[in-house]
């Protein structure tokens, strides 16, 4: 059962219901979308009548000796395979020859970006009332920051505790770090032609029904907030077509000897020297050739596009990615790195969930509220080829204590932050690097 998220764009959303198309059925290609091939797995694809259709192929590399070419057709009119053997060049058949789809005129052998449906802006822009107050968190005594020092100390080989002990605390301030987090799930789509061999197993063709349209296919992330993709073919757009690479016959002309089904040997010339003695080499037998390790001799190799079958199925595959989006926001006043509040623990003093939220106008920090607003007019308007189907936002209020000291003259600054109490120290005056004496 797909997760009902109770709220537009998902499951049970009128807005995003799929249309009423037929379920894909099973159909052979008597229609006329399709080659007669695929009601006859061993018939010849349209458009190559002059060739017999390619007998099974073996499981060995080059195919066994059970394929045979028909007789018409010669090694030196195959196509050249690559030395990969797979589909590096032609890619795909010319466009103007695949199928119609009502609803996929643009649908290239490329993903092709879709424009989402729009919301109501009526749906939008709804300020929630009884927002709770955002409050300061508590601050830390004297002996809770020295013993805190000390403790860091105890845990760093390269920090040495008596500064810690005999400091002198010369002042001490204690303030609020503001961590706004705004996410923005957002959903896109996009088509594109793809295939896959054909191996006579039933399809799906557009003579099953009309297909549904792309953001009319039920389809819905496993989570929220969380980065996924998914590819599935479009009901009712599958057609069997001969194969691009090998024009329909599942072969190829072997790369590695250019269909002459042998290659020079190694000693090039038939003969060897061992110690001084010249001999006929054992594997050639003193023809300068052996048989084509690649092809076994054929001079031709199962074309791996088509698997041999010299039939592809092309269909419509829809890309759906889901992605969340994160901006975020902190206010920190003094000399420590900002970076240390995004990743310290903090209380959340206010967490809020919408299908499009409001910006926060009631933090007592100015600043945070203005960069919601920012963050949030930023995303209306930054991901327009996606369709944003949830967004929430939360503020962290994290506590920091600037402590300076005094420790044999000399004098320092470290911090002690967030609720788990780490510290920040970047003068520390008794540290040293590995292997040195503490003074």
């Amino acid at each position: 059962m797909q997760p009902d998220y109770g709220a537009p764009g998902l499951k049970g959303d009128p807005a995003r219901s799929p249309g009423n198309y037929s379920s894909p059925g099973q159909s052979h290609a008597s229609s006329a979308y399709n080659s007669p091939i695929s009601e006859n797995p061993g018939a010849v694809p349209y458009g190559y009548d002059q060739y017999s259709a390619p007998t099974p192929i073996a499981g060995t590399p080059g195919g066994g000796d059970d394929f045979h070419l028909p007789p018409n057709v010669t090694v030196d009119s195959l196509p050249m395979s690559d030395p990969d053997n797979a589909n590096t060049s032609p890619t795909a058949p010319p466009l103007n020859l695949m199928e119609s789809i009502h609803g996929y005129g643009n649908v290239t052998f490329n993903d092709v970006s879709l424009v989402p449906p729009s919301y109501d802006d009526a749906m939008r822009d709804r300020a929630p009332d009884n927002r709770p107050q955002v409050h300061i968190v508590p601050v830390i005594t004297e002996r809770e920051a020295r013993d805190t020092l000390l403790e860091h100390c105890s845990n760093n080989c390269c920090y040495g505790s008596g500064a810690a002990k005999d400091m002198t605390v010369a002042n001490m301030a204690s303030t609020s770090g503001f961590h706004y987090v705004l996410e923005s799930f957002g959903e896109a789509r996009s088509t594109a032609w793809a295939f896959n061999a054909y191996k006579g197993e039933p399809l799906d063709t557009p003579m099953n029904g009309p297909a549904p349209l792309p953001w009319d296919i039920p389809l819905y992330a496993t989570q929220k907030f969380q980065n996924e993709s998914r590819k599935l073919e479009v009901p009712h757009t599958a057609s069997v077509k001969p194969c691009h690479k090998c024009i329909g016959l599942g072969r190829l002309r072997c790369h590695g000897c250019t269909g002459r089904g042998r290659s020079h040997c190694t000693c090039h010339s038939g003969y060897t020297t061992i110690g001084g003695e010249r001999r006929m080499c054992g594997f050639c037998h003193g023809t300068g050739y052996r048989v084509c390790t690649m092809c076994n001799g054929h001079g031709h190799i199962r074309c791996k596009l088509c698997a041999g079958g010299g039939q592809l199925k092309w269909f419509i595959q829809l890309t759906v990615v889901w992605t969340n989006h994160l901006d975020d926001y902190i206010l920190e006043r003094t000399a420590m790195p900002d970076e240390k509040i995004r990743t310290a623990s903090g209380e959340t003093a206010f967490e809020e969930e919408q299908l499009w939220v409001f910006p926060v106008n009631h933090c007592p920090e100015p600043s945070v509220n203005r960069a919601s607003a920012d963050l949030i007019a930023k995303h209306r308007t930054q991901f327009s080829n996606e369709r944003i189907l949830f967004q929430r936002h939360r503020i962290r209020v994290v506590p920091v204590t600037e402590v300076s000291a005094l420790w044999k003259e000399k004098a320092f600054t470290f911090f002690v932050y967030g609720l788990d109490r780490q510290v920040y120290t970047p003068n520390y005056p008794q540290s040293c690097c590995c292997g040195c004496l503490l003074l």
